[in-house]
């Protein structure tokens, strides 16, 4: 439903071929050579600020729940997250993700709210859940896509039920996964 309600950008480019740098130009507004981090593993500095600092600021509640390792808190990317529910493993599965999400969502609150919510599925190597695996046999790629798409869809569906005034969803990828590769 996203897609009949939304606008579809063709020309739209990750700043970064990694995760962690493309985040970051994300959260920060710059490209790699303006916020330092040019590959995952390092650490984003205390300056430029962030998105979810300038939004925490204004008043806004600020919550990031990451499905990857390479964005966890660690990373500095937690700035100006009220909750920052990060892992500790190499990823964690949409479905897991979507649902601690649901639940800081279910314990509703005055004010507006910027959640970001991060899917890592779609990475090598494809091993979609069932019905995914079964349904995208021969390209567990669009196994992963369709998986994610499932859980974006409870997101938004929850998101909108609970939200008193107006939504903006806003849907990325970070840097394309070899672009080509999934075929």
């Amino acid at each position: 439903a996203l897609v009949a309600r939304g606008r579809r950008f063709t020309r739209a480019y990750a700043a970064a071929p990694e995760t962690l740098p493309a985040h970051s130009s994300m959260m920060t507004g710059l490209y790699p050579a303006g916020h330092g981090i040019h590959e995952n593993g390092r650490v984003l500095p205390a300056e430029p600020p962030l998105l979810a600092e300038r939004l925490q600021q204004s008043g806004y509640r600020t919550a990031a729940f990451v499905s990857s390792f390479v964005l966890a808190r660690r990373f500095g990317l937690g700035r100006g997250f009220g909750n920052y529910d990060d892992v500790e493993r190499p990823e964690r599965p949409a479905r897991e993700t979507t649902d601690r999400a649901l639940e800081y969502l279910a314990a509703k609150a005055d004010g507006p709210v910027f959640l970001w919510v991060h899917y890592f599925d779609a990475h090598a190597p494809y091993a979609p859940a069932e019905p995914f695996r079964t349904r995208y046999l021969k390209n567990p790629y669009l196994g992963e896509i369709a998986a994610v798409d499932e859980q974006l869809g409870r997101l938004v569906a929850a998101f909108q039920a609970g939200a008193p005034g107006p939504v903006a969803v806003v849907v990325v990828g970070d840097h394309g996964e070899g672009l080509g590769d999934h075929g």
